[in-house]
C-alpha cells in the first residue's frame, strides 16, 4: 500500500479497522488521534503499578502482563447497561487510549479477550 493509500486501521466502536486516509504526516485520523488534552498535566498512566487504560469514555486498571496497547480487546466487568443490552458476565471492550484524567474510583479490566 503507497502512502497515499494509507488509512488509520485504528479499531472502531463497532471493532472493524477506521477506514480514514491519512496523509504523510498522520498517524492516526483525527478521531483517534490523542488530543493535546490527552497529554495534559494529571493524566493518570498508572495507579498503585497498575495500568489505566480507557475503553470509550470509561477508564479502567490492568494488574496483569503484558501491558495493554491501544487495539486490545479486553473482558471487562459486568454493569447495569452490559447486562441489559448483552445479558449476565462479562463484556468485551477494545481499549481506546492510555491513561484517564478521570479522578474517581476505577474498576479493573478482567482478562484480555479470546481471539476472535
Amino acid at each position: 500500500m503507497s502512502d497515499d493509500e494509507r488509512t488509520c486501521g485504528r479499531p472502531t466502536r463497532a471493532g472493524t479497522p477506521c477506514r480514514v486516509r491519512l496523509s504523510e504526516s498522520e498517524d492516526a485520523c483525527g478521531m483517534h488521534a490523542p488530543s493535546t488534552a490527552s497529554h495534559a498535566v494529571g493524566r493518570l498512566f498508572e495507579v498503585d503499578g497498575e495500568q489505566v487504560v480507557s475503553v470509550g469514555r470509561y477508564a479502567y486498571r490492568w494488574r496483569g502482563n503484558p501491558p495493554l496497547a491501544i487495539g486490545d480487546r479486553v473482558l471487562l466487568p459486568e454493569n447495569w447497561l452490559s447486562r441489559k443490552k448483552d445479558g449476565p458476565g462479562h463484556w468485551v471492550g477494545t481499549i481506546t487510549e492510555l491513561g484517564t484524567t478521570y479522578t474517581g474510583t476505577l474498576g479493573h479490566v478482567v482478562d484480555r479477550a479470546p481471539k476472535s
